[in-house]
C-alpha cells in the first residue's frame, strides 16, 4: 500500500461520527464496534498493496461482514438428505418435541433441580432420572454425566485407579474422535492388561490374567466396527460367572446404548442395556443420545455399591449434567417408560415406509421435468453415529447425474448448502443424491423448492 493510501485511511474518530456507525450502534455495543474497527484498520495497514483508497463505504462493508461472522447463529439448523441418520457432524438426530419443551420450560424458569418440595430441604438432582433408568433397565442404581467417554473414564478412575483392567485385544480399539480404550485406561490411572488375541478370546484367557491387582474386566461393545471370519468371543454371562467366582467386577462399555429390540425395525439385533444387566454385568456405560435419541449424556447403570463409589468421587461433580440436558434426557426416557418411543425422531425415521419414500422421490422427479439427468434409485441409509455397524436401511434417493454435463455435481451441492437453511446431500461419481428418509415433517416442500430454484439457476431445468 502506498503512503498516500495509508494517509487516506479514516481515523476511528471520524468513522464513529458517521451515520452508519450510529445505525450499527443500535444493534451492537460501542466497545465491540471500536474493537472490530481497530482490527480492520490494522489489517489494511499491514497489506502491501490495495487497488484503491479505503473509503468509509468500503470500511462499513467490511465491518458488516465481520459482525455477521461474530453474531452468526451456531450451530444453525440444516436439512439432512445425506443418507446417514445419526450423522455426528450434523449433531446426530433431532430431539423429540417432549424433550425440547422440557428444556425450554426448565431453561426459562427457576426449578426444583436440587430442592425437595415435600421435605422442604435440599434434594438430589438425579432422583427422577434414577427412578426411570432403574425401572427401564432393572439396574440397582444409576448416575448420569456429560457423555459416555467421560462415563467410562470416571468409572475406571473411581474404581480401578492403580489397578489392572483386563481387556480383550479385539476390544482394545479406537471408537471414534480419538477415543482409544488404552488411552482412556492410562488417563484414568488404570493399568491395561491385554487378554486373548485379536480374533479369538476365551473365558480362560480372562481367568488366567486375574490376580490380587485386578480391578475389573472391561468389555467394549463393537458399536462401529465388526470383526468377522475365524473369530470367537464368549457369552457375557459366562464371563460374569467366572468373574464372580474370582470376586472381580465386570464393566461393559455398551457405547451407543439401546433400550428396545432393534429387530422390530428390520435391523440386526443390537445388545440392550437390559441384556447386560440381566447377564449380571456390574456396570454398564452408554450414551443418552445416539440410539436412545436424547441429548448428549453418559449414563452408568448397575450395582449400587459401584455407583455409590462413583457418586462420591470428586470428578463426578465436574462432569455432571446441567439442568437443561437433564430435563431433556428425562423427557426422552419417559417416552420409553410410556411405550411412546416411536415419537423420538430416530425411531420415527426408522419406522418410515419404503413405499412412501419411493412415492415422494417419484413425485419430485416428475415435477422437476428432466428425465435425462434425474433418476429414482434404491439407496442404503446408514444408521451412523457409531451405532449398529455394517447395518443399513432400505430407502430411495433422487439421483441427479452430471456425468454428461459441463456442470459438476458439487456446483449444485454448494448452492444447496448456501441456502438460508442449508441442505446437505451426498455426491458420488459426479452424481448428487437426495435421500429423503431423514427429512422431518414439513420439510418436503422446502427441499423440492430449493432443488427447483437452484437447478433453474444453473439452467438444468426450465
Amino acid at each position: 500500500m502506498s503512503n498516500n493510501h495509508l494517509r487516506n485511511i479514516p481515523s476511528i474518530q471520524k468513522i464513529s461520527e458517521h451515520k452508519l456507525f450510529k445505525q450499527f450502534s443500535e444493534t451492537y455495543s460501542r466497545e465491540i464496534l471500536i474493537n472490530e474497527l481497530r482490527i480492520l484498520l490494522d489489517n489494511y495497514r499491514d497489506k502491501k498493496s490495495l487497488d484503491s483508497d479505503i473509503t468509509l463505504d468500503f470500511i462499513f462493508q467490511d465491518l458488516k461482514l465481520k459482525l455477521d461472522e461474530l453474531y452468526e447463529k451456531h450451530p444453525k439448523e440444516i436439512i439432512n438428505v445425506s443418507g446417514v441418520i445419526l450423522q455426528t457432524n450434523f449433531g446426530r438426530a433431532p430431539l423429540p418435541i417432549q424433550a425440547i419443551k422440557a428444556m425450554e420450560r426448565v431453561g426459562s424458569n427457576y426449578s426444583n433441580l436440587e430442592y425437595d418440595l415435600e421435605e422442604n430441604k435440599r434434594g438430589g438432582r438425579l432422583k427422577v432420572f434414577k427412578k426411570i433408568i432403574n425401572r427401564l433397565t432393572q439396574a440397582e442404581n444409576s448416575i448420569v454425566i456429560n457423555n459416555n467417554a467421560s462415563a467410562v473414564f470416571l468409572g475406571l478412575r473411581a474404581i480401578c485407579s492403580d489397578k489392572e483392567v483386563l481387556v480383550s485385544r479385539s476390544e482394545s480399539v479406537e471408537i471414534g474422535g480419538g477415543f482409544r480404550v488404552p488411552d482412556v485406561l492410562s488417563e484414568s490411572n488404570a493399568i491395561l492388561i491385554d487378554v486373548g488375541t485379536t480374533n479369538k478370546t476365551y473365558v480362560k484367557d480372562y481367568e488366567s490374567k486375574i490376580n490380587s491387582r485386578t480391578g475389573c474386566i472391561l468389555l467394549v461393545h463393537q458399536s462401529n466396527f465388526k470383526i468377522e471370519g475365524f473369530t470367537f468371543k464368549p457369552e457375557i454371562k459366562d464371563i460374569v460367572k467366572m468373574a464372580n467366582k474370582n470376586n472381580v467386577p465386570v464393566f461393559y462399555d455398551l457405547g451407543s446404548g439401546c433400550l428396545i429390540d432393534t429387530t422390530d425395525y428390520s435391523l440386526k439385533y443390537e445388545p440392550t442395556v437390559q441384556d447386560a444387566i440381566s447377564d449380571g454385568v456390574d456396570l454398564v456405560f452408554f450414551s443418552g443420545d445416539k440410539l436412545i435419541g436424547g441429548p448428549q449424556a453418559g449414563i452408568i447403570a448397575g450395582k449400587d455399591e459401584y455407583i455409590k463409589i462413583i457418586e462420591n468421587h470428586p470428578l463426578t461433580r465436574a462432569l455432571r449434567l446441567d439442568k437443561i440436558l437433564l430435563s431433556g434426557l428425562i423427557a426422552t426416557l419417559q417416552l420409553y417408560l410410556s411405550d411412546k418411543y416411536k415419537e423420538i425422531p430416530l425411531w420415527n425415521i426408522l419406522n418410515k415406509k419404503t413405499e412412501d419414500i419411493y412415492k415422494l422421490v417419484v413425485k419430485w422427479k416428475k415435477n422437476l421435468k428432466n428425465d435425462s439427468i434425474l433418476q429414482v434409485t434404491k439407496s442404503s441409509t446408514m444408521i451412523g453415529g457409531g451405532s449398529i455397524p455394517e447395518q443399513s436401511v432400505d430407502s430411495y434417493s433422487l439421483e441427479i447425474n452430471f456425468e454428461k454435463s459441463s456442470i459438476k455435481a458439487d456446483t449444485l451441492n454448494k448452492k444447496l448448502k448456501s441456502r438460508k437453511t442449508p441442505i446437505l446431500s451426498r455426491i458420488k461419481d459426479n452424481k448428487l443424491y437426495i435421500d429423503p428418509i431423514t427429512i422431518l415433517h414439513g420439510q418436503e416442500n422446502e427441499v423440492f423448492k430449493a432443488l427447483k430454484e437452484e437447478m433453474k439457476s444453473l439452467n438444468i431445468i426450465d
